[in-house]
This record gives C-alpha cells, structure tokens and sequence, in this order.
C-alpha cells in the first residue's frame, strides 16, 4: 500500500511537472505570437505613415501644379484681353475715320 501511495504520488509529480511544462510552453509561444503581431501592427503603421505622406506630398504637387495651371490661363486670357480690346480699338478708329472720309467725299 505504501509502495503504491509512493508510486501515485511519483505519478502525480510528473503530471504535474508534464502539466507545468505544458504550461511554460503555452505562454511561450503565446509570447512570441503577441511579439510576432506587435511587430507587424509597428510595421503597419509605419507603411500607413509613408503611404499618407507620399499621399500628401503628391496632393500639393498637385495643387501647386494646378495653380500654376490657372495663374497661366489668367496670364493668358488677360493678353487675350488686352490684345481683343487693342484690336477693337484700332478698328473702330478706322472704321470712324472712314466714316469721316466717306461724309466728307459726299459733302465735295
């Protein structure tokens, strides 16, 4: 009986000792996983912080190209402007000076 007593009492040392290593074993392995993740989520973020500035940067590319863009047509369209009127000018004087020499070749 004592013999037994000892054997089931060595047993339940080394279930309990098969069942700590288990246990180690678990929580290793639940660390590196938790290691492994917290790593990627790092790496994520750092991708999502370079995509958002290259983002940004490639907007005010962008805007300063579109600004540019408009500054030129207003440039553009104000020569267009000046140049319309100018030739507007001239010919309203010529068409008024024609007008004076056709009164004045009906008047001789």
């Amino acid at each position: 009986e004592e013999r037994l007593a000892k054997e089931m009492a060595d047993e339940l040392g080394r279930l309990h000792e098969t069942l700590e290593q288990e246990r180690r074993i678990r929580e290793d392995k639940l660390d590196k996983i938790t290691k492994k993740l917290n790593e990627e989520l790092v790496s994520l973020n750092e991708q999502l912080a370079t995509e958002k500035k290259i983002r940004e940067e490639t907007e005010n590319t962008m805007l300063k190209m579109l600004e540019g863009i408009c500054n030129r047509l207003e440039t553009e369209i104000a020569n267009e402007r000046r140049d319309r009127e100018e030739t507007e000018e001239t010919l309203l004087e010529l068409l008024e000076d024609t007008c004076a020499r056709v009164e004045n070749g009906l008047r001789n």
